[in-house]
């Protein structure tokens, strides 16, 4: 489905049905994916295949699959809360952090964001607001618009803005570029982004190459590559690798720009349906400044 072969994805899926018929998330996924589609067929599929489930496997609720009768396909919501430790070296206080989200999804292709954030770095308290929406539009094509707002902005930005535009093609490969300004107290920054990402079997791999433009700091540029491992009922798990250079925003007029190695490993394991746990851990070298490693802790409920 991601590369764009819907029909190839749904003769999997069947297939997958009749060899392990008494295995329920596949019949889960089979009902979502023809829900998804949003056309009156493959709803009349959905509700047929829910029929079999309800009398195969009456612990669940087949019908809150369907959409509501008179209306569009399905819309799906996820919240996310979650708290962020980093410890620093060189007798730097730890950075803390809170942070919640809520997504929505539609059949159509929809996707929105909004955010919010409580961050503590350098003893500097900061809290900010962000949102999110992409579209997509002709064929294979998705525009996406983000923005984010903090009006204590001590050190987090101000205000910033991202567009991104991002083409798939039918062989698994999506290709994203984008530019993001972003306004802090003192200075300001520009970045853009080119990605590249290729999805086979349960596993995607990207590359990121990103340029920064900081006032009063410099220009630097790295280059992060990222692995993803996908499992049943939504689970994965991840490991990214970043080199180059980057900018640290301190607050000041003259953030420093830094040689830096990173790496994390993250994932989501759902522990029950709809229940997920939100896991991270991470390594980041800013130059000389400091080292910091850090988790990150979340609970997600899908509705």
């Amino acid at each position: 489905e991601w590369a764009g072969q819907r029909e190839l994805a749904l003769q999997d899926l069947k297939q997958a049905r009749q060899i392990s018929p008494e295995y329920k998330e596949i019949w889960h996924t089979e009902i979502r994916y023809l829900v998804r589609s949003g056309d009156p067929d493959s709803i009349n599929q959905a509700n047929s295949l829910i029929e079999l489930a309800e009398v195969r496997f009456p612990d669940r609720d087949w019908r809150k699959l369907l959409p509501l009768p008179g209306t569009n396909p399905v819309t799906t919501y996820s919240a996310e809360a979650g708290i962020r430790y980093d410890n620093l070296t060189n007798g730097r206080s730890p950075w803390k952090a809170l942070m919640a989200r809520l997504d929505m999804q539609t059949t159509a292709g929809h996707f929105a964001h909004i955010r919010y954030d409580a961050t503590e770095r350098f003893d500097l308290n900061d809290h900010q607001v962000g949102a999110g929406y992409a579209l997509p539009f002709a064929e294979s094509w998705i525009i996406h618009a983000a923005g984010t707002y903090s009006p204590t902005h001590r050190v987090l930005a101000n205000r910033s803005i991202e567009l991104r535009l991002t083409r798939s093609f039918k062989n698994g490969f999506n290709l994203h570029g984008g530019v993001i300004h972003a306004k802090y107290s003192q200075t300001s920054s520009q970045q853009a982004l080119l990605t590249g990402e290729y999805y086979w079997d349960h596993y995607r791999f990207a590359y990121t190459y990103r340029l920064v433009d900081v006032l009063n700091a410099g220009t630097g540029s790295n280059s992060s590559i990222q692995l993803n491992r996908y499992f049943a009922s939504g689970n994965y798990i991840a490991a990214a690798l970043g080199a180059g250079e980057d900018v640290e925003f301190d607050g000041t007029a003259t953030p420093p720009i830094s040689d830096v190695v990173s790496f994390s490993v993250f994932g989501r394991y759902m522990y029950r349906p709809g229940w997920s746990l939100v896991y991270s851990y991470n390594y980041h070298e800013q130059g000389d400044l400091y080292k910091r490693n850090g988790f990150i802790l979340g609970l997600r409920v899908d509705f």
